[in-house]
């Protein structure tokens, strides 16, 4: 079997030692370097998925999805394998419906479980108790996620089409909060390493652009990370600060462009320099019209921009004519560019565009 071909998904360790891995209703461990690859549920007819690890009394645990009894349950073993004749220990089998979502407390005390009913549970390890959190009337939860505590448990709670807002609950008295309302698509949540911000992914950015091929506005760029304060008190970590920020020094080894590196998908014009290095500039307006290229001052560099450049002034020195030479090599291919005025009249006429600019 090709394991490439037939892989399902991967769950690192606490170590970066080892991964749990689902290969075609398979679950292994397999370490990362120079160590062995062992079955943790391998049994014939029997599907298992979405292998998760954690860690608890100090030792690294698996838990995944099996359907050995019919219905879905959650299957618990060691990351080392089992005793020979040993099976893995299994809970809530039945209660769980079809789990389309699984996320494990890292203190490894309970799982949350999203059904495919639209129901949000919590399964003790320890127990195997199943309590329900929320249900959802619009389709399945998903962006299952624990605080780094384990108090605290957050997803993307769905709404009608195409809406979704997140959703706290705590984990002791199982009361639910809502963290942004059912006005946008919100989704994949994180919790901060301190646990004091939730993060998220967000559909709410209207800022059109200009369709490359048609004429018309497109909404392209929707989608950005947010942040949200858990705490009134918790000051934002964007906000000024009363003391002002501390300089920060750069790192020596770092060597960052002088010229600055362009953000993606916000390149309005590129035009060469004396040194053959594109600079790029900022689009002022939506970008609009047909593609333009020019070749740099020696001659032996193109450029492309997205944008059509500016008009030419009235009084400028006429554009160079172009000429090519044949390769020596092949006979007809053609070598770079060679303009046939100067390079200072090149510079001096404020374009350096080939011929294909008409």
């Amino acid at each position: 079997m090709n394991a490439a071909r037939w892989f399902g998904s991967a769950s690192p360790d606490h170590t970066a030692r080892g991964s749990a891995v689902c290969v075609r209703g398979t679950v292994h461990w397999v370490t990362h370097r120079a160590g062995p690859a062992r079955a943790l549920a391998a049994t014939p007819g029997v599907r298992a998925r979405r292998p998760r690890t954690f860690r608890a009394d100090g030792e690294e645990w698996v838990v995944w999805v099996t359907d050995a009894e019919g219905d879905d349950a959650l299957e618990f073993a060691p990351a080392t394998g089992l005793a020979p004749g040993a099976t893995p220990r299994r809970i809530a089998a039945g209660l769980l419906g079809r789990v389309v979502a699984l996320a494990m407390a890292p203190d490894g005390s309970r799982a949350a479980v999203a059904s495919h009913d639209g129901r949000v549970l919590l399964v003790e390890r320890e127990t195997g108790e199943v309590r329900e959190v929320d249900r959802s009337d619009n389709g399945d939860v998903s962006g299952l996620v624990f605080s780094p505590d384990s108090g605290w448990l957050a997803w993307s709670h769905p709404g009608p089409r195409p809406l979704s807002q997140l959703k706290l609950a705590n984990t002791t008295d199982l009361s639910v909060t809502e963290a942004t309302p059912l006005r946008f698509r919100d989704y994949a949540p994180a919790f901060t390493l301190d646990g004091r911000h939730l993060a998220f992914l967000s559909t709410r950015s209207f800022d059109p652009v200009y369709d490359a091929h048609v004429f018309d506005l497109a909404f392209v760029e929707g989608v950005r990370p947010y942040l949200i304060t858990l705490a009134a008190t918790t000051p934002s970590p964007f906000g000024p600060q009363r003391h002002g920020r501390p300089f920060e020094t750069p790192d020596r080894d770092e060597t960052p462009d002088s010229e600055g590196t362009p953000p993606p998908g916000s390149t309005s014009t590129v035009w060469p320099t004396a040194s053959c290095r594109s600079r790029w500039r900022p689009p002022a307006t939506p970008i609009c019209g047909p593609p333009r290229t020019g070749c740099c001052g020696c001659g032996t560099r193109c450029a492309v921009c997205s944008a059509p450049p500016a008009p030419h002034p009235t009084t400028r020195t006429p554009r160079p004519t172009w000429s090519a030479t044949t390769s020596p090599s092949s006979g007809s291919s053609i070598s770079p560019w060679t303009p046939t005025t100067s390079r200072s009249a090149a510079t001096a006429s404020g374009s350096c565009c080939g011929p294909t600019d008409g």
